[in-house]
């Protein structure tokens, strides 16, 4: 007989942010880093040498003051519907597996990546040179 590995629903289900339709256009973005990865990408060690952590912070924070969520939704901030196949990234263990995933991008090529719940962005991953999601993009410049 088979062994059956029974899946927990996630917590997710329901409350992933999936389309600027269903987000309360006068609420502003807030960030956690409840799901962080250290495993993978960057430590903040590594983004505060280039000088990237600042600005990262100037980033969250504008969003966090300024900015209606529904004006996150440009080209620096992408969302993909499931973990990109070709990522040099794993899916994380504290990550569910039906997160809706973005990339926020910060400086050029580095973005932080993560998942959405409502109005809160979930940083998982800093990306300095565009793993996440590879495209020609890291070739420019070089």
């Amino acid at each position: 007989m088979a062994n059956f590995i029974k899946q927990k629903p996630s917590l997710l289900v329901g409350q992933a942010t999936l389309t600027k339709s269903q987000i309360d256009p006068t609420a502003t973005l807030a960030f956690s880093l409840r799901h962080f990865d250290l495993k993978q990408g960057q430590r903040f060690e590594e983004w505060e040498e280039r000088r990237l952590l600042s600005r990262m912070l100037e980033v969250f924070r504008g969003y966090c003051l300024r900015s209606p969520i529904v004006q996150c939704f440009n080209q620096n901030f992408k969302p993909y519907k499931e973990f990109p196949a070709n990522s040099e990234f794993k899916h994380p263990a504290q990550v569910p597996p039906d997160a809706t995933w973005y990339s926020m991008h910060i400086a050029g090529l580095p973005c932080v990546v993560g998942h959405m719940i409502n109005h809160v962005f979930f940083v998982v991953f800093l990306d300095m040179h565009h793993k996440f999601y590879p495209t020609d993009i890291q070739n420019r410049g070089k």
